[in-house]
C-alpha cells in the first residue's frame, strides 16, 4: 500500500515538475511571444493597406467628381481642391446647386492626381 502512495506522490511531483517547466518557459519567452503576435497583427495590416502607410504630409486622399466632369467622372486630390481658391464654395456642396460645371470642371482637372486612379484601378 505504501509503494503504491509514493507511485502517486511521485508521479504528482513530475506533473508539477512538468507544469512549471512549462510555465516558466512561457515566462522567459514572452517578450517574443508578443513580438510575433504583434509582427502578424502588422502583417495583416499592412495587407487591408495595400503595404501603404498612412502620413498626413504625403498621403493622398482622393475624391471622384461625377458631376461636374465628363462621363465617366475623373479621380482628384481633395486636398489641392479645397485648398485652391479659385475653386467656387459652391463646387464643395453635395448637390453642386448653383456652382458654374466651368469653373468646378477646371478645378477636378487642376487637382487630378493619376495615384488616385492607380489606387483604385483606374476610370
Amino acid at each position: 500500500m505504501k509503494r503504491k502512495m509514493r507511485q502517486y506522490g511521485q508521479a504528482t511531483l513530475e506533473l508539477v515538475a512538468i507544469i512549471i517547466l512549462i510555465l516558466s518557459a512561457l515566462l522567459i519567452f514572452q517578450k517574443y511571444i508578443v513580438r510575433t503576435m504583434m509582427g502578424r497583427w502588422k502583417m495583416a495590416g499592412d495587407a487591408l493597406g495595400k503595404g501603404k502607410i498612412y502620413s498626413p504630409s504625403s498621403t493622398v486622399e482622393c475624391a471622384y467628381e461625377y458631376r461636374f466632369s465628363p462621363p465617366p467622372g475623373a479621380w482628384y486630390d481633395v486636398k489641392c481642391f479645397y485648398a485652391d481658391p479659385s475653386c467656387p464654395p459652391a463646387c464643395f456642396s453635395p448637390s453642386g446647386f448653383g456652382a458654374d460645371p466651368a469653373k468646378c470642371r477646371a478645378c477636378v482637372s487642376k487637382c487630378y492626381n493619376p495615384a488616385c486612379e492607380d489606387d483604385w484601378g483606374g476610370t
